[in-house]
């Protein structure tokens, strides 16, 4: 999650003001909503200055002046727990929004990973398939990347479809090294993982590879 301002604008907010509303605000919100099933713990960043001033970006308070053609995904983590031990599969759920469509028809419909499978059975994006462990819009200029778990967690990365492939390399890389014997604090393969999380983080695919294939090489 990242925070934005405006050379032009001063925030009304500070940033530990606004992390408080969005990050712990939003993540109630989910939990109510879900009867407690799901719950998103986003990394927050911020500030991040964009270059133009508030108009350019036509956005307003309440995003009426946001281009409502644009696509808009929901992501879901269903696992089998709850009520979701009856789904067919588990897994990052991707589903496609449409603001624009009639209430009760097309308003959301579903990314299916694997639309050859019958009932859904393979819906879901997985890490560990490799059939199915992104999803690439190139219309709209977006990939989403399921990653690894920590029990029923799952972490998810957003970027672009051009930067997809070096972002699936990396994070296969550092999924080796989390599962590499010899992993414990202050090793040689910890410290790596450490700053390959780092470089991934940031967003630096390219780094976070080459950190990995320091220790790792090529299996």
């Amino acid at each position: 999650m990242v925070v934005v301002r405006f050379p032009d604008t001063q925030p009304s907010k500070d940033l530990a003001e606004v992390r408080k509303r969005v990050v712990f605000g939003l993540n109630n919100y989910v939990k109510e909503q879900s009867y407690g099933l799901a719950s998103i713990t986003p990394e927050f960043r911020g500030w991040v200055t964009l270059p133009d001033p508030l108009a350019a970006y036509a956005v307003s308070p309440y995003n009426f002046n946001v281009d409502r053609n644009r696509v808009r995904k929901l992501i879901e983590n269903r696992q089998p727990v709850g009520f979701d031990r009856v789904l067919p599969d588990s897994g990052i759920l991707i589903l496609k929004v449409n603001p624009d469509a009639d209430e009760g028809f097309g308003t959301v419909e579903l990314v299916n990973a694997d639309p050859k499978a019958t009932h859904f059975s393979r819906a879901t994006f997985k890490f560990e398939e490799l059939d199915r462990n992104r999803h690439v819009d190139t219309r709209n200029g977006i990939a989403i990347l399921p990653l690894w778990k920590d029990k029923d967690a799952v972490s998810v990365l957003i970027t672009t479809p051009g930067e997809s492939e070096a972002a699936l390399k990396a994070a296969q890389g550092i999924r080796k090294l989390m599962a590499r014997p010899g992993n414990a604090r202050g090793s040689e393969v910890a410290t790596a993982l450490e700053e390959a999380l780092a470089a991934f983080r940031k967003f630096d695919f390219a780094r976070s590879h080459q950190i990995v294939g320091a220790i790792v090489g090529d299996d």
